[in-house]
């Protein structure tokens, strides 16, 4: 019963190496888990976009931000993104 309640609140996510595997559609909404790989972490020259890869260790996935950074977020540490891959697969 547990996990049948479970079922309609839980959120999964797709690992880098999952989506290595299988790339989701151009403008398909995924949830992005892993760490952050450390040194990838970049901001634009106007400080409004963050660069950064998510990695499991087997792939990697970069990732385009804009918005406010949660406290937590920092290299090494695990994050999940949701988002979508733009046409060109960035």
């Amino acid at each position: 019963i547990a996990a049948f309640a479970l079922e309609d609140t839980a959120a999964y996510f797709k690992a880098p190496s999952d989506i290595a595997a299988d790339r989701p559609a151009p403008g398909q909404v995924i949830r992005l888990g892993g760490l952050v790989k450390e040194g990838s972490v970049a901001r634009s020259a106007d400080g409004l976009v963050l660069t950064f890869t998510v990695t499991d260790m087997r792939a990697d996935t970069p990732v385009s931000y804009r918005g406010l950074v949660p406290d937590l977020f920092r290299e090494k540490q695990g994050v999940i993104a949701t988002g979508s891959f733009e046409p060109g697969g960035q």
